[in-house]
């Protein structure tokens, strides 16, 4: 395990209690961003697929 994790786990309760908050806002915010670019994405494909003139009846010979 990274030191970094061990000092995280180490740490007191009380500053991890201050910090809890700040750290759930920070996974909210990523993945609201990452929900909000794949949705995105999605509609501007569909609409660039979607984009073309109906079909033209054929003409009858």
């Amino acid at each position: 395990m990274p030191h970094e994790f061990k000092a995280i786990l180490d740490a007191p309760p009380a500053l991890l209690a201050s910090v809890g908050p700040l750290m759930v806002a920070m996974v909210v915010i990523i993945v609201c961003g990452v929900g909000g670019l794949a949705w995105r994405h999605r509609k501007l494909r569909h609409a660039r697929r979607h984009h073309y003139a109906p079909k033209k009846p054929r003409k009858k010979r």
